[in-house]
C-alpha cells in the first residue's frame, strides 16, 4: 500500500471551520461531548482511521494549541501487511512507537501532536520543547472533553424524542441528532470566537461583523453562557460605529438596533445592573473606547435613519441591496422594546419614556406603510420592504432566501414580542406570517424541497432555521424551525454538523 500522512495543521483555521462535536449516548446517560475530526477509509482488507483533535495547554511557559493526531490501521486480511504512516511536516512529534507491520485481525495505532498556535506573537515551540511537556495522547483528549463538557454544563437540555418527522428526508434518531447539533454549535461559536474576542465566523467572517454579533451574544446569554460576558458586549459595540472597519464586509445599520436585545438579555439574565448603568451612556463626556453607547445608538443613530416623512426607517443596504427593509423597522422595534427595558431596570425612568414613545411612534408609522403597500399591491403577507411589492425587489427571485428575510431570526415580530414588545396593527396579525411562508413556499414549489427557503440565490442557505423562527409567532408553521433544522442536518452539511452558508445546487453524494 502507498503510504499516507497524517493531517498537520499549520494555522488554527482549519481547525476553526473544521472540528467537530460528536457525542453518544446509552439509555438516560448524560452524552459524552468529544470534539474531533476522523477520516476513514478502506484499502484492501486495510481500514484506516485518521483522527484529530485540538487541546490547549502550557508549553515552555506559554499558552500554546496544540493538534494531535491519531492513525489507526485495522488488518481485517489473512495476510500481515505493512502500513507506514507516512508523517510529514514542520514540528510534527511522533508520541508512541509502533510497528508498520500488522498481524491479521490486529490494529495499530500511531500517535503524533504539532504545535499550531500561540494565541499571540510567539514564536510556536520547539518540538524538543513539545516532546517534554505535551500530554499523551490519551490524557489530553480527556482534557479537551473535560473542558467543553464543562463550558456545556450551563446550557439547558434538549429531550427531544426520536421520532419521526415531516419533510426532514428521513432522518433517522431527530432527537439526539438535533441535540448533537445544537451542542455542536455551542462548541463551534466558542472556538471561532477566540477567547474574548467575538468574531462572528471562520474564514471570510473572522472579524467582528456588526450584524452578526449581537446576534450570536445574544443566544449564548440566552443559553446562559456569561463567561467573558462583559468583555465580549464590550468589545462587540466597537463594531457598531458606523466608521468601523468591517475589512472588505459590508457594515449594517441593523447592527445597532440589534444590540440592545444583547445587552437586555445580558442584564435579565445576571440583574448586573451595575455594569449595564456604567455603559449605558458612557460616551457622554467624550468618545467611548468600546464605540457609541446604547444611548447614543438609539438618540443619535436611530434617529438619524429614521424617515421624517413616513416615519419609518429610510432606505438601508441592509441586505446587500437597496431598499425599504421591513426588517430593519422589526429589528429597531425590538431595540427599542429591549432599550426600554434596560433603562427601567437601571431605573432611568426618562430614557424608559423616551423609548416607549419612539417604539409606539415607529410601530404606527411601519403599519400604515404596509396596510397603503398591500392596499395598493393586493397581497396580503409581510413583505421585503415596507413601501414596496415583493416584485419591486431582489425578493420577486423565488429562489433567493431574502424574500423571508422579515421572518429572520433576531428580527421579525416574535423577537419583538420576546423583548416586550406589544404589536398591533398588520405586525400584530399571525396570518400575516402564515401567508408569507404559505407564498414563498409555494413559489419554490418543484424547484427546492421544502422546508428549503432558498439560497442567494439557488438550493439552501445555513440560514434556514433561523428563517423559520417567526414561525413561532404565526398558527399554521409552528413545527417548522424543528423540521427546518432537523432536514438541515440531514441534508445540507459538509460535514458532521458543519454548515456552508450558501449552496446553489443540491448535495452531491460523492462530494461532500
Amino acid at each position: 500500500m502507498a503510504a499516507f500522512s497524517p493531517i498537520v495543521v499549520p494555522t488554527t483555521s482549519w481547525v476553526n471551520g473544521m472540528i467537530a462535536a460528536i457525542s453518544t449516548r446509552k439509555g438516560n446517560e448524560r452524552p459524552r461531548l468529544a470534539n474531533q475530526l476522523t477520516t476513514a477509509f478502506t484499502r484492501g482488507n486495510v481500514a484506516i482511521s485518521i483522527t484529530d483533535f485540538a487541546d490547549q495547554q502550557t508549553i515552555g511557559g506559554q499558552p500554546t494549541e496544540l493538534v494531535y493526531t491519531r492513525v489507526r490501521v485495522t488488518n481485517h486480511g489473512s495476510a500481515a501487511v505493512t502500513v507506514p504512516a507516512g508523517q510529514s511536516g514542520p514540528g510534527l512529534v511522533t508520541l508512541n512507537q509502533a510497528p508498520d507491520t500488522v498481524a491479521p485481525g490486529a490494529s495499530v495505532q500511531h500517535d503524533f501532536v504539532a504545535a499550531v498556535d500561540t494565541f499571540s506573537t510567539n514564536p510556536l515551540p520547539t518540538a524538543a520543547a513539545v516532546t517534554a511537556s505535551a500530554r499523551p495522547y490519551g490524557p489530553a483528549f480527556a482534557h479537551m472533553a473535560s473542558y467543553w463538557q464543562g463550558r456545556l454544563s450551563v446550557t439547558p437540555r434538549l429531550g427531544l424524542p426520536n421520532v419521526t418527522l415531516p419533510h426532514t428526508g428521513g432522518l433517522r434518531q431527530p432527537g439526539d441528532a438535533l441535540d448533537n447539533a445544537y451542542r455542536a454549535a455551542f462548541v463551534y461559536t466558542r472556538i471561532v470566537e477566540v477567547g474574548a474576542a467575538p468574531f462572528s465566523g471562520a474564514n471570510n467572517y473572522d472579524w467582528l461583523l456588526n450584524h452578526d454579533l449581537p446576534g450570536i451574544l445574544a443566544n449564548r446569554f440566552l443559553m446562559g453562557d456569561f463567561t467573558d460576558a462583559q468583555n465580549l458586549l464590550l468589545v462587540g459595540r466597537i463594531s457598531e460605529d458606523s466608521k468601523f472597519n468591517e475589512v472588505g464586509a459590508n457594515w449594517y445599520w441593523d447592527g445597532p438596533w440589534r444590540t440592545p436585545l444583547a445587552w437586555a438579555d445580558y442584564l435579565e439574565a445576571t440583574s448586573d445592573t451595575a455594569f449595564v448603568s456604567k455603559y449605558f451612556h458612557d460616551d457622554a463626556t467624550g468618545p467611548s473606547p468600546w464605540g457609541p453607547s446604547l444611548y447614543t445608538l438609539m438618540h443619535t443613530d436611530y434617529l438619524s435613519q429614521l424617515n421624517s416623512a413616513t416615519g419609518y426607517l429610510k432606505q438601508s443596504f441592509d441586505n446587500d441591496s437597496s431598499g425599504t427593509w421591513l426588517f430593519d423597522d422589526e429589528t429597531a422595534l425590538a431595540g427599542l422594546a429591549a432599550y426600554r427595558y434596560i433603562a427601567t431596570r437601571i431605573g432611568n425612568t426618562a430614557e424608559a419614556q423616551w423609548a416607549d414613545g419612539a417604539y409606539s411612534s415607529l410601530l404606527k408609522a411601519t403599519n400604515a406603510g404596509l396596510a397603503a403597500n398591500e392596499q395598493a399591491n393586493n397581497f396580503n403577507f409581510l413583505p421585503c420592504e415596507v413601501n414596496q411589492p415583493i416584485t419591486a425587489d431582489r425578493c420577486n427571485t423565488a429562489s433567493d432566501a431574502n424574500w423571508a428575510s422579515q421572518v429572520l431570526w433576531g428580527e421579525n415580530t416574535w423577537d419583538v414580542f420576546l423583548q416586550g414588545g406589544r404589536l398591533n396593527g398588520l405586525l400584530g396579525d399571525p396570518a400575516q406570517i402564515d401567508n408569507l411562508y404559505r407564498m414563498g413556499f409555494a413559489r419554490l414549489a418543484g424547484s427546492v424541497p421544502f422546508p428549503s427557503f432558498g439560497a442567494y440565490s439557488g438550493y439552501s442557505v445555513a440560514l434556514n432555521t433561523a428563517y423559520a423562527a417567526a414561525a413561532l409567532g404565526g398558527d399554521q408553521y409552528r413545527d417548522l424551525p424543528i423540521t427546518s433544522y432537523a432536514w438541515q442536518i440531514n441534508t445540507t452539511t459538509g460535514g458532521p454538523n458543519a454548515w456552508w452558508e450558501a449552496n446553489g445546487s443540491p448535495p452531491d453524494p460523492d462530494n461532500p
